[in-house]
C-alpha cells in the first residue's frame, strides 16, 4: 500500500531539515514576527542556513537577473534574521535589567523597620562631569 497516506514513504530528509524547511516555511508566510513563538537556536540555526545558502549561490555581474534576485532576497532576509536575533538578545538583556533596577527602586522606597517609620534616604550616585 504505497499509496496509503496513513503510512508516508520513507524519505531521505533528516529531521534538521524537515525543522529547516518547515521554520522557512513560517518565517515566508508570516515574517519575522512569527520567529518569537521559535527558540533562539532554532532560529539561529535558520540563519546559518540561510548563510550557507547565499556562499553557496553563484552571484556576479554575469548572473542572470533572477539570480540576483534571488541572492538579493537571501540578503535581506539574513540582515532580517540578524536583526530579530539581535533583538531578542537585547530584549532579554534589557529585561533583566529593567527587574533588577525595579526591585532595587523597591528596596530604597521600603521603609526602615530600626529607624522607625522613616524611608531610606536614596544614595548618591556618582556624580557626572
Amino acid at each position: 500500500m504505497p499509496d496509503d497516506p496513513r503510512h508516508p514513504q520513507a524519505s531521505t530528509e533528516s529531521f534538521l531539515e524537515g525543522r529547516l524547511r518547515a521554520l522557512d516555511a513560517v518565517y515566508r508566510r508570516f515574517g519575522r514576527e512569527s520567529l518569537k513563538d521559535y527558540t533562539l537556536g532554532d532560529v539561529t540555526m535558520l540563519l546559518a542556513a540561510k548563510r550557507m545558502e547565499l556562499r553557496d549561490t553563484p552571484g556576479g555581474r554575469d548572473a542572470p537577473d533572477q539570480q540576483k534576485a534571488a541572492r538579493r532576497l537571501l540578503e535581506l532576509e539574513i540582515r532580517d534574521l540578524s536583526g530579530h536575533i539581535d533583538a531578542q538578545l537585547s530584549g532579554a538583556g534589557l529585561s533583566t535589567l529593567q527587574r533588577a533596577e525595579s526591585r532595587l527602586q523597591y528596596r530604597a522606597e521600603r521603609p526602615d523597620p530600626s529607624r522607625g517609620q522613616q524611608a531610606a534616604k536614596p544614595r548618591p550616585g556618582p556624580e557626572r562631569e
